[in-house]
């Protein structure tokens, strides 16, 4: 009997089902492995869908200036499933179709066959690819668009990579920026597509700008800690990838490409880190195929001693997956948790008086108008907020202060009548060394009084 050959293409196929069925397992789990939907920005478009002109919950009422296709897509899907099993269905389906996308885009990569393969798993235990078809709402949706009109674009297919990237103003506008500066970055580096780039380009700012105006909105101090899985970021690299990534970079020095649109990238990319957390959604498919360059040059390098070699190989490989693995183990402490779940289900049995608002840190915003229907007092949802930049300035204040006429004066401004307080808040201010507003609420009971302590959970009523 001869042996059976297979061809480089089935070899090829071979590893992406292998991979397929690993991101199947991954995503299965991060998405299904808890009854409720983990994240934060996922809960604004499950209680919108994608409809209305007016929220009435967020910022204490507002217009709806702001991208709204995830909400859209996520209502067809729940025709078919229950609003949170259709947003775990969401993003697992848009997980599975971008790793898909991720192979075709390698196939048409001048690259060994083996470090195309690598690229694969590398991306597929990456905690932040986890997060982002797992967790991130509106940003899967928009990566997913961007892989796809790439795609298109290495196949010369330009109308319909114009037409994804058009899509992309409906669903996330600072991804929308970003794949405009990508756009240049291309266009440089393929000089053919300078007029059709420069077209898209155009099409996609005026767009944007006519739907949104130019408004970003406040953005979120970055730090270090938080782009770095293994260092307790809740999205962030894992810290071996980016150790081979480096080994990469150097590989693509030696070769023979045009490296004007490699080192753009990745000068670009590793900048605007330290601006924006939310580029690592870009980076981690960069960053794979680098960490899978700079693996297999450790392979095939010789080195003087096997032993250290095979024993350097085992711990690098071992702690890339130990970093996907343990972010999985600690998927349900992201938030919310069961325990505030529990809290705010509390909170919805008080009453709710007219125009009257909840009180609690920004990032708890939108789970707060979704589980308990009142107004919160900011979220996460900064783009063309009404004074964002004030509120978020007396977000502090009403935290931090300690000040009981400062903290009375902005209770009565923004009429809140609740104040919702968690372990992260109150860790926040062990570790800044001020009692803030837990001095203040307890300093007076006619003013406050603790309907609800528990689980690291504390509500409060402010008393007219």
């Amino acid at each position: 009997m001869k042996p059976i050959k297979f061809s480089e293409l089935s070899v090829d196929y071979l590893f992406f089902g292998l991979g397929l069925l690993i991101c199947i397992a991954v995503l299965g789990f991060s998405n299904f492995s808890t009854d409720y939907l983990v994240g934060d920005e996922s809960y604004l478009h499950l209680r919108l869908l994608g409809s209305g002109d007016y929220d009435p919950l967020s910022y204490g009422g507002r217009s709806v200036d702001y991208p709204t296709g995830f909400g859209i897509v996520l209502r067809w899907f729940t025709f078919l499933f229950e609003p949170v099993l259709a947003a775990k269905v969401l993003h697992f389906t848009l997980g599975i179709l971008s790793f898909t996308l991720f192979f075709f885009i390698l196939r048409k990569l001048t690259l060994l066959v083996e470090e195309k393969r690598l690229a694969l798993f590398f991306l597929v235990f990456s905690p932040t690819f986890i997060y982002l078809f797992s967790f991130s709402g509106s940003f899967s949706l928009a990566i997913f668009l961007a892989l796809g009109s790439f795609l298109l674009l290495l196949y010369e297919h330009n109308a319909l990579a114009t037409f994804l990237i058009l899509l992309i103003s409906y669903v996330n506008v600072y991804a929308v920026f970003f794949n405009l500066i990508l756009l240049f970055i291309y266009a440089v580096w393929n000089k053919k597509s300078v007029k059709w780039a420069t077209l898209t380009f155009l099409l996609s700012i005026f767009f944007t700008m006519y739907l949104y105006g130019l408004e970003l909105g406040y953005r979120e101090p970055v730090y270090l800690s938080e782009l770095i899985s293994d260092f307790g970021g809740e999205y962030g690299i894992a810290f071996f990838s980016l150790i081979l990534s480096f080994f990469g970079f150097m590989v693509i020095w030696k070769r023979p490409y045009s490296k004007f649109f490699t080192y753009g990238m990745f000068t670009l990319l590793y900048l605007l880190l330290f601006f924006y957390s939310w580029i690592l959604f870009y980076f981690i498919f960069f960053l794979s195929l680098l960490a899978a360059l700079g693996l297999y040059e450790f392979i095939t390098r010789r080195w003087e001693s096997t032993l250290i070699k095979h024993f350097s190989l085992l711990l690098l490989i071992l702690g890339v997956l130990f970093s996907g693995i343990s972010y999985l183990e600690r998927v349900d402490e992201l938030g919310p948790t069961a325990k505030m779940i529990n809290a705010f289900s509390v909170l919805e049995e008080f009453p709710k008086y007219q125009e009257s608002t909840i009180f609690s840190q920004v990032s708890r915003g939108n789970w707060v108008s979704y589980f308990t229907h009142h107004k919160n007092f900011a979220d996460t949802n900064y783009l063309n907020a009404p004074y964002s930049y004030t509120r978020l300035d007396d977000h502090n204040t009403l935290l931090f202060s300690g000040n009981e006429n400062e903290v009375r004066d902005l209770t009565v401004d923004y009429n809140i009548q609740y104040i919702f307080l968690d372990g992260e808040v109150l860790n926040i201010l062990l570790e800044s060394g001020r009692s803030g507003i837990l001095e203040v609420l307890d300093a007076d009971p006619t003013l406050y009084t603790l309907l609800y302590e528990g689980d690291d959970v504390q509500l409060w009523r402010v008393n007219p």
